[in-house]
């Protein structure tokens, strides 16, 4: 499964998603969001994004609902990151070092963005 493929069913892909980010077991909290995304990152490359606090969070302008709201911030990671893909060839991108996976490089982008722009936390 990749996240640039149009057909993608993406309703079911955020509802399996969301239930492995949930279920892992990676960390013993209400907010496995992050360190379920990381670890789902390094085997689904291709498909899941690692997430984290400090850029992804800035980038969407989130504060409080990141922290208790996860369902829903995961599902509409996932729905964007799953539109950007398809405006742009992100297969042609990959060339090792940081930009090994199609997932990977949507993550590069949200952080280079908050890097260039100087995007603060909400």
């Amino acid at each position: 499964m990749l996240i640039d493929d149009p057909e993608l069913n993406v309703d079911r892909t955020v509802a399996v998603l969301w239930s492995l980010i949930r279920d892992i077991g990676i960390v013993d909290n209400k907010a496995p969001l992050v360190a379920g995304a990381k670890a789902i990152h390094h085997i689904l490359p291709d498909l899941v994004a690692p997430i984290d606090r400090m850029y992804t969070s800035r980038f969407f302008g989130w504060s409080s609902q990141f922290q208790y709201n996860q369902e829903a911030v995961c599902e509409e990671i996932f729905r964007t990151y799953h539109q950007v893909a398809n405006s742009v060839d992100l297969g042609s991108h990959i060339n090792g070092g940081w930009r090994t996976a199609r997932a990977k490089l949507l993550d590069n982008a949200v952080v280079g963005f908050c890097i260039e722009h100087n995007v603060e936390g909400p």
